[in-house]
């Protein structure tokens, strides 16, 4: 399936016809994700000159359909001074840096077939289908962003952050009239790589730094509910089509069958604890667990949970290995987990999503322990690339920022100090497990988990 699924990439990418412009301000479903402060104040072209950004060119691979757009150059910058305000040309600069780097970062694996679709079939899909090429120049601003955070000239990351901003929220709009309109045959293979960026990219953004408090950010989850209806119906046809691919690990992979490591299972025999021991998390919060929905939601969102689990060691497992070992000894992709936790978000029970919305401390907890996933999603990466940057950028931060923000919910909640630090002990041990990820210890032996583990509890009292 993967050469034949190549092929279709090449032959069927440039026949799909432009399906949308970008005049439609009506509401929908996806709303949501053009809320302040991210998506707000953006009604006029950017300078992006004024920051000082400047660009060289570089010529594409030679047969490339994509020779003629021009890349940019991160280490100098030099943007001819009569078309500084050419939004256009700042567009296509990215969509080329796109298409030679950015691609590589979202790959699952290091396979050149998805190296092949992440860079060429799913570019050129664009050409016909403008949110998605509005979603793939959010995708590469947030990019070259956080490669230029923290740089003395905070101009360029500030004009990349408006980039990033005004293009996710055109491709937002587009996607939503999409969505209205229909999917068919033609065009969602495109809607569903241009799903695929959006989820990454709402995955990708952080907290403004001048925030004084932690919000926890769901878009990325609430994208997922809201769009996976619409597209069910035209999954057979995106599996046989140009980026089929998307949907299936490549190369295919069987699981090993592993069980959980003893702290993975000592773990979530207490996890399961606040579906047996209704008193686990307080007497307040022990009232919605006499609705029996609720409970039994509850019990089956851990056992999701436990799966993902189970596919972030083996991911771990496998990119320790190849880090020592070589490229060979891959077993398991990231692409895995984070089609996992994907998984886990359309299937759990639609009474826990509600549940975490209203802020209940049961399923915030349950939720802290999915977002640690991101920390195993992010080192999995780092370590088959050698500590490049393919693929870890997206998510480096994520977990700690949603732990963050589950803390302050909790806080928020919190009827008295009794109840506060019992859940903040739950969200401390998820602090504890992120540490153990990102020093590659969470599958060491049991005695070097003792001492690990004390470690990685000092390191969460910054938590607090």
């Amino acid at each position: 399936m993967a050469g034949s699924s190549t092929d279709k990439g090449k032959g069927k990418a440039t026949s799909e016809p432009t399906d949308e412009s970008s005049t439609d301000t009506s509401s929908s479903a996806l709303d949501f994700a053009l809320s302040p402060p991210f998506f707000s104040g953006f009604d006029t072209p950017l300078d992006i000159g004024g920051a000082g950004l400047d660009f060289t060119y570089i010529p594409d691979a030679q047969g490339s359909p994509l020779a003629s757009i021009l890349s940019p150059r991160i280490e100098h910058f030099a943007i001819p001074a009569a078309i500084r305000s050419d939004s256009t040309y700042q567009n296509y600069t990215l969509f080329k840096y796109f298409v030679s780097t950015t691609s590589v970062t979202l790959t699952i694996s290091n396979h050149d077939d998805l190296k092949h679709l992440w860079s060429q079939v799913i570019p050129t899909l664009s050409h016909a289908h403008p949110f998605l090429y509005h979603a793939i120049i959010a995708m590469t601003a947030s990019h070259l962003g956080k490669q230029m955070r923290g740089t003395s000239d905070c101009g360029k990351e500030i004009a990349l952050k408006r980039l990033e901003e005004q293009n996710f929220a055109e491709a937002m709009k587009l996607l939503q009239r999409q969505f209205r309109s229909g999917l068919n045959q033609v065009n969602c293979h495109a809607m569903f790589a241009g799903n695929c960026l959006c989820i990454m990219y709402l995955v990708s953004r952080r907290r403004q730094a001048n925030s004084s408090r932690s919000t926890l950010d769901m878009s990325w989850s609430l994208h997922i509910r809201r769009t996976t209806g619409s597209l069910h119906s035209t999954i057979p046809f995106i599996i046989d089509g140009p980026v089929g691919m998307l949907l299936t690990e490549y190369p295919p992979m069987p699981s090993n069958g592993t069980v959980l490591c003893r702290q993975g299972q000592e773990l979530f025999q207490k996890l399961f604890t606040l579906c047996s021991d209704f008193d686990s998390l307080g007497s307040e919060a022990a009232q919605e667990m006499n609705d029996i929905d609720v409970a039994s939601a509850y019990y089956t969102t851990v056992c999701r949970l436990k799966v993902v689990w189970t596919t972030m060691e083996e991911c771990l497992k496998s990119a320790s290995d190849a880090s020592l070992l070589g490229a060979s000894y891959i077993t398991r992709f990231p692409g895995s987990l984070f089609s996992a936790m994907i998984d886990f978000v359309v299937h759990s029970p639609p009474i826990f999503w509600s549940r975490v919305e209203q802020k209940s401390p049961r399923a915030l907890v349950i939720y802290a322990y999915l977002s640690v996933c991101w920390e195993g999603v992010g080192h999995s990466f780092k370590l088959i690339s050698g500590g490049r940057d393919e693929g870890w950028w997206w998510t480096e931060g994520r977990a700690a920022m949603d732990l963050q923000g589950i803390r302050d919910e909790l806080d928020t909640v919190a009827g008295n100090d009794a109840d506060r630090w019992l859940w903040r002990d739950w969200i401390r041990g998820a602090w504890s497990i992120m540490e153990l990820i990102s020093r590659d210890s969470w599958l060491s032996d049991p005695l070097t988990m003792l001492r690990l583990t004390e470690d990685a509890s000092m390191a969460s009292l910054m938590f607090y």
